[in-house]
C-alpha cells in the first residue's frame, strides 16, 4: 500500500499546478484511508517539543486512527519540522511512519 506523503515547503501559497497536486494528493489519500481502512478521525496521543531555537523547532509527535465505530486502526510516529519564514511560524516538513 502506498504511503502518504506531505511535504510542505511553503505555508503561504499561490495557486499552482504544483499546490493543485498536493492538495489532489492529500484528498486521494484520505479517500483511500476511509475506503480501504474504514477510518474516520485521528487524534493526538502525544505532542513533545524535541528541539528548538530562534528559528527552527521539531515536534516529536504521535497520534492514532480510529474507524467510525471507535476500533483502532493504528498508531504511528511523526516528526514536524516548524521554521520562522518572513515574521511567521509554518510547517517547513513532516516525516510520518503513518501509511
Amino acid at each position: 500500500m502506498p504511503a502518504c506523503i506531505s511535504r510542505i515547503s511553503a505555508w503561504r501559497r499561490t495557486a499552482s499546478r504544483s499546490t493543485t497536486r498536493r492538495a489532489t494528493t492529500r484528498w486521494t489519500c484520505i479517500d483511500r484511508l476511509k475506503r480501504e481502512d474504514g477510518w474516520r478521525r485521528s487524534a493526538w496521543d502525544e505532542r513533545r517539543l524535541a528541539q528548538w531555537n530562534e528559528e527552527k523547532a521539531h515536534f516529536a509527535l504521535s497520534y492514532t486512527r480510529y474507524r467510525e465505530d471507535g476500533s483502532v486502526i493504528g498508531k504511528y510516529e511523526s516528526l514536524y519540522i516548524l521554521t520562522l519564514k518572513d515574521g511567521s511560524w509554518g510547517v517547513q516538513a513532516r516525516s510520518s511512519f503513518g501509511p
